[in-house]
């Protein structure tokens, strides 16, 4: 296996690797509390994430009890590593920083016992990316599975897989560019009954498409794109042998889809709104205390859509898919007019490129907003509070020019914001300077309140407020007199300050 695995794998202890790459193994498991001893014998065991002494110590357990046949840490592990010794040291592999540990699952299975990855036990069952992993390490091809509807459910990020234009704007919007009803290609696909050629056009490949049915109902596609067309028989024949197993992939995905989803907007609202239980719905959420998580969340508007809760279950879709294709684990729910994405952190890059790939895809009036990293149940509820205020400032102000923002990038508008949220509750603005000018402009149509916000950004420039309004400076000065007579005093800090507020409150 390490011999396969050159760079990215290595022995915690060099003296160890010629016993660890003879021993063979039977199963990939990603690693998580209280998994079934059965799944543990001769298992390859990852453990992405933070390491501690409490960990290793369940980790040497599964080793001496359950007999696993090797643990795969990450590689600032090394030092606990070499302490500890014992069994864990014998059988423990350190994995590089820059790998991906849902593609190295999938190529491990593929490098397992014979047949491994075509079987229903090497992969969890409805997990349509890691399916399209392991189909795409065993046939050499990048692979996009696609549901009846034309959205793209699944897709191979192997490293160096080679894809094309189509494959490029197909998984940037996770949908077909037309509908199956449409394409002639998925047409003739849905009346075949094994899988079919389509040969390559301009600069764009070859591809292989198998059609997946359950008992006589088409469920989707699987797409293989083939860069050499010799390979074509190949191809062909590697997808109708697993035309099973991609049924029964999928059929479980799009059953359990529903009751995951509106479970996890239950347990995230809970994680929200409820100090009792937010522990608990922290755990069920499958997130663990000590790693880093942070919550982003989007508002799409979309004017041209009929339906605004289905567009809001597409967007979820097409988050939640996104997510998990660049961080491999996410919880996403529509809260409100907003859906939100509980993802764990990467960094502050990292998460806005997610982000700005969201809005890349759905080109319309979009925004998103990210929260600070938690590291518990609390620190996750302030992110997704962080988040959802964020991301509901950007909409409704027209000061600020991002569609993508972190808490720290917008800290004092969204303070302000809530400053004025609380003096409009208790009423101070009623009938105050800011009221009477729009009221004033309302009756006479003038534009006395747009001339005093512009005077006021530029500081008292009249020059520069004359520039941005595209009026002369006599204008300008004309208007402020109109002001001065409704007797607003201009002169006084408090008064153009108390202006400010509610003006930017507008």
């Amino acid at each position: 296996m390490l011999a396969r695995l050159p760079g990215s794998v290595r022995a915690a202890l060099p003296e160890q690797a010629s016993a660890l790459a003879s021993r063979p193994f039977d199963g990939v498991r990603l690693w998580r509390e209280h998994l079934a001893p059965e799944a543990l014998r001769d298992a390859l065991l990852l453990v992405p994430g933070r390491i501690d002494a409490a960990l290793l110590e369940e980790l040497e357990q599964a080793i001496e009890a359950h007999e696993a046949a090797a643990i795969l840490l990450p590689d600032d592990a090394a030092a606990l590593i070499a302490e500890r010794g014992g069994a864990l040291a014998s059988r423990a592999l350190l994995v590089t920083p820059e790998v991906d540990w849902i593609d190295l699952a999938a190529l491990l299975r593929s490098l397992g016992a014979a047949g491994l990855a075509r079987e229903t036990a090497g992969l969890r069952t409805g997990d349509l990316f890691a399916l399209a992993q392991a189909f795409a390490t065993l046939a050499g091809g990048a692979i996009s599975i696609v549901d009846a509807a034309g959205r793209i459910v699944g897709y191979s990020t192997l490293p160096n897989q080679e894809i094309d234009e189509v494959r490029r704007q197909s998984t940037l919007t996770l949908r077909e560019e037309a509908s199956p009803r449409l394409d002639d290609e998925y047409r003739l696909l849905a009346r075949s009954a094994a899988a079919q050629w389509f040969p390559g056009r301009g600069a764009n490949f070859s591809r292989a498409a198998l059609p997946v049915r359950a008992q006589g109902e088409l469920l989707g596609s699987v797409w293989l794109i083939v860069t050499d067309d010799a390979g074509a028989a190949k191809a062909l024949e590697f997808l109708d042998s697993v035309a099973g197993l991609a049924a029964h992939h999928m059929l479980e995905a799009r059953e359990s889809a529903s009751a995951e989803t509106q479970r996890d907007a239950d347990l995230l609202r809970t994680l929200l709104t409820d100090e009792t239980f937010r522990p608990i719905a922290f755990a069920e959420l499958g997130m663990r205390a000590g790693t880093d998580y942070r919550a982003v969340a989007f508002i799409v508007l979309d004017d041209r859509e009929a339906n605004p809760v289905l567009d809001a279950w597409r967007q979820l879709h097409h988050i939640s898919l996104t997510a998990r294709s660049i961080f491999g684990w996410c919880r996403a729910a529509i809260i409100g007019d907003q859906v939100i994405c509980m993802i764990p952190d990467a960094g502050d890059d990292v998460v806005e490129s997610f982000a700005g790939r969201v809005l890349d895809a759905t080109r319309l009036d979009t925004w998103a907003g990210i929260g600070s990293p938690g590291t518990d149940a609390t620190g996750a509820a302030a992110s997704l509070r962080e988040a959802m205020a964020v991301v509901a400032l950007l909409r409704t102000t027209g000061r600020v020019r991002m569609r993508v923002a972190t808490l720290g990038a917008v800290r004092e508008l969204l303070s302000l914001s809530r400053l004025l949220e609380h003096l409009d509750g208790v009423d101070v603005s009623e009938d105050d300077p800011a009221a009477r000018l729009r009221t004033y402009d309302e009756t006479f149509g003038t534009e006395l309140t747009a001339t005093l916000t512009a005077f006021l950004d530029n500081l008292g420039n009249v020059q520069r407020t004359a520039s941005e309004l595209h009026v002369h400076t006599n204008t300008v000065r004309y208007r402020l007199e109109r002001i001065a007579q409704l007797g607003i005093d201009l002169d006084a800090p408090h008064v153009r300050l108390w202006l400010w507020l509610r003006l930017f409150a507008r």
